[in-house]
């Protein structure tokens, strides 16, 4: 099993990692991916910062009731 720590960096690591996708196959690209393809990852982004920061908050609460 992995701790909150573990997965809130695993999903960082995600993020981290799609942006660098953006990046070099986004928009302003030498060679920009189907506009389809960039808005899937673009809310796949936007997905893993709402779980990154959904594992922050309950760190957090964690270290709160210890």
């Amino acid at each position: 099993m992995f701790s909150l720590e573990e997965r809130r960096d695993e999903v960082q690591k995600i993020i981290d990692n799609t942006r660098g996708w953006l990046s070099s196959h986004g928009h302003g690209s030498k060679s920009p991916w189907p506009q389809h393809e960039i808005d899937i990852k673009q809310r796949r982004l936007d997905v893993m910062k709402v779980v990154r920061d959904d594992y922050a908050a309950a760190i957090d609460r964690k270290r709160g009731a210890a």
